[in-house]
């Protein structure tokens, strides 16, 4: 039969093994679930600024062509439009990182294709570090990778009712 003290010996050595595989496994746990957090935000993010580029494009083809400043008018609901999409974001946020655009030559949104239609983007920089997620600097490169940022457009035919 084994003695006490070889038990409680035995224990002890088990204690420090499970110690040493807790450190070496925690690192990596850690990261998973926070790629997971960021990257369910970024998607969220996205299905957020589609939602509003959606709404702010209906919201353009509301204004009637016809009326005199017109193109102020449209402008103007497109960003009552965002605003009111976008309403959950912290508006400093959203105003230091979220940039509108109306019928903008752009590379990651196809053209105005006629003359009787308006284009929003949204561009969302997500490159930046914020307080939310920042970003941990890993020998390998950071973590979570991002892109530099979120770009969404919707365009919308206008046709006037003459």
């Amino acid at each position: 039969m084994r003695s006490r003290a070889d038990r409680v010996q035995r224990s002890r050595r088990q204690s420090g093994a499970t110690v040493t595989e807790y450190v070496f496994v925690l690192p990596f746990v850690f990261l998973l679930m926070y790629g997971t957090s960021v990257y369910g935000y970024v998607f969220f993010l996205n299905h957020s600024l589609s939602h509003a580029v959606q709404q702010a494009a209906e919201s353009a083809v509301a204004v009637d062509p016809g009326v005199p400043d017109a193109t102020t008018v449209r402008h103007a609901r497109i960003n009552a439009a965002v605003d009111s999409a976008l309403g959950w974001m912290n508006p400093a946020q959203r105003q230091q990182r979220l940039q509108v655009w109306v019928d903008r030559a752009s590379t990651t949104c196809p053209a105005v294709q006629t003359a009787g239609s308006v284009k929003v983007e949204l561009v969302y920089a997500l490159r930046n570090p914020s307080w939310l997620f920042p970003v941990v600097n890993m020998g390998f490169g950071q973590m979570p990778p991002l892109p530099e940022n979120l770009n969404v457009c919707a365009t919308a035919l206008i046709q006037s009712h003459t």
